[in-house]
């Protein structure tokens, strides 16, 4: 009972606070989303996480007859940060669709860097995307401009995939990968969305406060 009333104490102050005190404003938030950016902050957090997947692949493939590392494309492999920069941060599909059409969305460098060395161990790379089925085309030149190459397999979300949470698309995808003789050792995402549901030995998640997919 002590400590509850010590809880109640304590929350009081912000349960006072009216709705709109407790929502941070928008156009601020924005701007510090641009300085972590441009800081450089933003990629040395991906650098940070993408070490510690590349660690762990490094200390896991012995005696592993088929490793594989899977990705996920957008503010993981690639990111899109100028698009959305030049939205203001909103989404519009007609114009992501055209973006993704002129396949010069830019690599994030240390997936890129992890992705590589993937390869050069025997490591089975594969995508697994919640972009549809309709812009497989033209993501492939987008991955290939941006340096990446010889993947092992690409997923793009199904037309007919109408649920609310991506995650048992991607989760399946993986299960498949599994019953074929796979073991995942590392799965790289930014939504936790990209890594639940299982079926590979460790996740890895990227930074991602621009936007949110169940």
């Amino acid at each position: 009972m002590r400590r509850f009333l010590i809880a109640l104490l304590l929350l009081a102050p912000a349960l006072a606070q009216a709705p709109s005190q407790l929502i941070p404003n928008l156009t601020l938030v924005k701007e510090q989303v641009e300085h972590w950016v441009s800081s450089g902050e933003y990629a040395r957090e991906c650098e940070t996480i993408n070490a510690r997947a590349r660690a762990y692949l490094e200390a896991n493939l012995a005696g592993v007859k088929r490793p594989a590392l899977v990705l996920d494309i957008d503010e993981t492999s690639l990111s899109n940060y100028p698009l959305m920069l030049s939205e203001d941060f909103g989404f519009e599909q007609a114009r992501f669709d055209a973006w993704v059409a002129a396949a010069r969305t830019p690599p994030i460098p240390s997936t890129l860097e992890l992705f590589r060395y993937a390869e050069s161990r025997q490591v089975a790379c594969f995508f697994i995307t919640g972009r549809g089925e309709a812009l497989r085309e033209s993501t492939e030149k987008d991955l290939r401009n941006a340096g990446y190459s010889d993947w092992e397999g690409l997923y793009l979300k199904p037309e007919a995939y109408k649920e609310s949470s991506i995650v048992g698309f991607k989760s399946g995808v993986r299960r498949q990968l599994t019953d074929q003789g796979y073991e995942i050792l590392v799965n790289v995402g930014d939504q936790m969305s990209d890594l639940e549901g299982g079926y590979a030995q460790s996740f890895y998640k990227l930074p991602n406060p621009m936007y949110f997919i169940p």
